[in-house]
């Protein structure tokens, strides 16, 4: 038996899709039996409901895409509706911050300024001798 959901190829008489958990079509299950005609009845009370005379053509069918059944994004796509066969791409992730500003830099660096002593006229002494 083939699942309409997936297409997976079950063996007969399993109630539920092997590879997705869909329910199979022609299960015995209670919930899949069709209600009695007076359980589908409904009692309304009130005037009966009108077509709008403006309503147009009705929105055009969403197409129905077949999923892969190997992909492995095929569960997250069924439950979102999925229109497309093939690998979901996971969201791109947010850019980095930009680099804070560098700080002003001075328009003129200023330069040390080398002070010389001036020349001494003293005598300078050399090992143990006196130099004038």
């Amino acid at each position: 038996m083939q699942c309409p959901r997936c297409y997976f190829s079950n063996p007969a008489g399993t109630r539920v899709c092997e590879y997705c958990g869909a329910r199979l079509e022609g299960t015995t299950d209670t919930q899949s039996r069709p209600a009695s005609a007076s359980a589908k009845r409904k009692t309304m009370l009130g005037p009966l409901p009108t077509k709008p005379e403006s309503a147009g053509a009705p929105p055009p069918a969403r197409p129905q895409t077949r999923i892969d059944p190997d992909d492995p994004f095929r569960i997250a796509a069924q439950g979102v509706g999925a229109t497309q066969v093939g690998h979901i791409a996971p969201p791109a992730p947010e850019p980095p911050p930009p680099p804070p500003p560098e700080p002003p830099r001075p328009r003129s660096v200023a330069r040390p300024t080398i002070v010389t002593a001036p020349p001494v006229d003293q005598p300078a002494v050399v090992g143990s001798a006196l130099v004038l």
